[in-house]
């Protein structure tokens, strides 16, 4: 025939109908459906069984819980959606709450998706037109699934932005309505470890850079330039797949943990700012220990600092020590067999919290008289950095990343094995260098200076010209010996912790 349209003006019956007497020349029985049915949805709409209000049903005859349905032995507790599957089922937990049946009530600090979570938020409808700006810190523990997708309509069809993991590598689609474009990161992630992705969409162009890896970048077809996104934006994963664009690659949700979102410098309260939350629980952290008190805990990769809302008290502070070289011109001089053993020879690790407003400065000095042998920490124009000749020649490492000089605590850690050194501040990314030559051990003989030296032009031989000026405290050698600074808690009342202090467990907020 020619008609391609059909009207129905009677309401849908599920299961059978009431009189079929008249259908009977038109369907092959008269009797209605014997069994069980868990799902209906047509045209995008996903029916309620149960009776109005509250349900979709008009009224109902002779119809009753199925009793094979696995989750009549599954009571979710809390609001928990029962999921069957062919073999069992499980509970769907709402945020807050964990357990095979919802029953635990969970704080929540850095949230860990499991492949069935995810997190609901506020979509981005048209405030990001034309620009987005989006920094993720996460960590996977799986090579595949999406990180974050934000859609226009609910068939998955039109504009959407999706971060996803495909194989280890960051991929990111997105379209404008004109047709879409995937842009991939240049390198794999390593799972189990955190990871910073930041990308950035101007018009059709897009950047994207994880870690410190070199960005990629690319252009979306046709002309259209801005993105309208109505729906919920959705983190970790997606309540239904029918949702999500055919044009993303990956339909599996991200196993692993986020701890930051970023959005045109906005920074999302991952948990307070959720709608809603399924199957999220806690990623192994130290903020789980809720370490600040009454204080808020904030990650920082596998680190934190507490920040305090009202005030702070230092624990255990008779245990902390601490030098303070408030003149430029103190320094401190060890001499100890179990200090020299520990800085010279093939391998050299040091650990230590250091504050400062100064530009530069010689924080640690160890060199030799009879050779050119030395190792060096400094600062100059504000970033620190390790100076070494192992007699190869003179090697510089600066971590050019994250000035130090700002008059707060940060953690300093420098590992040297052989040839090969290491800088890293607080948390963030390492900076690594590899000498030349065949010699690889350390020999000095000046024993171990911090803060400075007697006559610092002769004796660093003119490669620095002024001593560290600030702080020091939690000095340990070869993660297993700590530096004893002798300023007692007295006269070092100066180099107390502060409130926001970076990972030194020390400081509890109430």
């Amino acid at each position: 025939g020619l008609f391609s349209r059909i009207t129905f003006r009677e309401p849908v019956f599920v299961g059978g109908r009431g009189n079929t007497s008249g259908l009977s020349d038109k369907l092959p029985t008269e009797k209605g459906f014997k069994g069980c049915i868990r799902h209906l949805d047509i045209n995008d709409h996903l029916y309620n069984f149960n009776v109005s209000p509250g349900g979709d049903s008009l009224k109902g005859i002779d119809v009753e819980e199925c009793l094979e349905d696995k989750c009549n032995k599954t009571p979710c507790e809390h609001g928990g959606k029962c999921i069957t599957t062919p073999g069992s089922s499980y509970c769907l937990c709402p945020l807050g709450f964990t357990g095979d049946l919802c029953q635990t009530r969970l704080d929540l600090q850095v949230p860990q998706f499991n492949g069935s979570s995810y997190l609901r938020y506020q979509g981005l409808g048209e405030q990001y037109l034309s620009l987005l700006d989006l920094t993720i810190v996460f960590k996977a523990i799986e090579p595949n699934g999406i990180l974050l997708y934000n859609g226009h309509r609910a068939d998955g069809v039109g504009d959407f932005i999706a971060l996803y993991l495909n194989d280890r590598y960051v991929d990111f689609t997105f379209d404008l309505g004109t047709g879409a474009a995937t842009l991939r990161s240049s390198n794999p992630i390593s799972l189990g470890e955190w990871h910073k992705l930041r990308l950035t969409r101007t018009g059709r162009h897009a950047y994207l850079q994880v870690d410190r890896f070199p960005s990629s970048q690319i252009l979306s077809p046709g002309p259209f330039t801005q993105l309208s996104l109505s729906l919920s934006l959705y983190l970790g994963g997606v309540p239904d797949y029918n949702i999500v664009s055919p044009k993303v690659k990956i339909k599996s949700s991200f196993i692993g943990c986020i701890q930051k979102v970023l959005i045109n410098n906005h920074e999302l309260n991952i948990l307070g700012e959720a709608i809603q939350g399924v199957n999220v629980v806690n990623c192994a952290h130290p903020c789980i220990t809720q370490p600040c008190g009454s204080g808020s805990c904030v990650p920082l990769y596998d680190g934190y600092k507490c920040v305090c809302t009202q005030s702070c008290k230092e624990s255990h502070l008779t245990e902390v020590m601490c030098a303070s070289f408030d003149h430029g011109a103190s320094f401190l001089h060890y001499l100890d067999p179990e200090i020299i053993h520990r800085i010279t020879g093939y391998e050299f690790n040091i650990d230590m919290r250091i504050k400062t407003s100064s530009s530069s400065g010689l924080i640690l000095w160890t060199g030799s008289s009879q050779s050119k042998d030395f190792l060096a920490l400094g600062i100059h124009n504000g970033y620190a950095h390790v100076m070494y000749n192992l007699g190869n020649g003179e090697v510089l490492l600066e971590n050019n990343q994250t000035k130090i000089n700002n008059g707060v605590w940060h953690r300093l850690t420098v590992h040297r094995t052989g040839k090969q050194c290491l800088i890293r501040i607080d948390t963030d990314y390492s900076m690594q260098s590899i000498s030349g030559g065949k010699f690889e051990q350390l020999n000095t003989d000046s024993g171990l200076y911090v803060g400075g030296v007697e006559d610092i032009e002769e004796l660093t031989r003119s490669k620095y010209h002024h001593s560290f000026k600030g702080w020091i405290s939690n000095l340990i050698l070869s993660n297993d010996y700590q530096v004893k600074l002798p300023l007692s808690r007295s006269q070092g009342s100066s180099c107390q912790l502060t409130c926001e202090t970076l990972n030194t467990g020390q400081v509890t907020c109430f």
